[in-house]
């Protein structure tokens, strides 16, 4: 009997033998373990995102911080930071892992507004990350 896989599996399987990076269930939360938000308060003390990440051990991903739009005299699409990790040398290839990354509130607390939060994810190890997110995930401070 022939088993024959559904396309979002074999797009996952061709992902992980060819060592490309994947990106699923990107988030936003308040907690590193919390439950997705598309909006948090000026007063919000961090703010995280995590995501799954299918990628070749070794190699790194990053996130940039984007203010959007906050108004507050700060330029459209203005980058707040950014963040760099390694995915875990396991064994095996591929390794398949949250990654978290966060973001403190700044002192006068978060600007209403729009952000944004760019994941990139290299191919190997010591490759540069791509020059175009992998990922990209928006939220409101409200």
């Amino acid at each position: 009997m022939r088993t024959i896989l559904p396309l979002p599996a074999l797009l996952m399987l061709s992902t992980a033998l060819a060592g490309a990076p994947g990106v699923n269930n990107l988030r936003v939360t308040t907690t590193p373990s919390g439950a997705a938000v598309k909006a948090l308060r000026t007063d919000t003390p961090k703010v995280y995102v995590l995501a799954d990440v299918n990628g070749t051990k070794g190699a790194a991903a990053q996130v940039v911080w984007i203010a959007e739009s906050v108004g507050a005299g700060v330029p459209p699409n203005t980058e707040i930071d950014r963040m760099k990790l390694g995915l875990p040398v396991t064994s095996g290839r591929v390794v398949h892992n949250t990654l978290t990354f966060s973001l403190s509130r700044p002192t006068a607390g978060w600007p209403k507004g729009h952000y944004r939060a760019d994941l990139y994810v290299a191919p190997a190890p010591g490759a540069n990350v791509p020059a175009r997110p992998t990922a990209s995930i928006g939220f409101d401070v409200r």
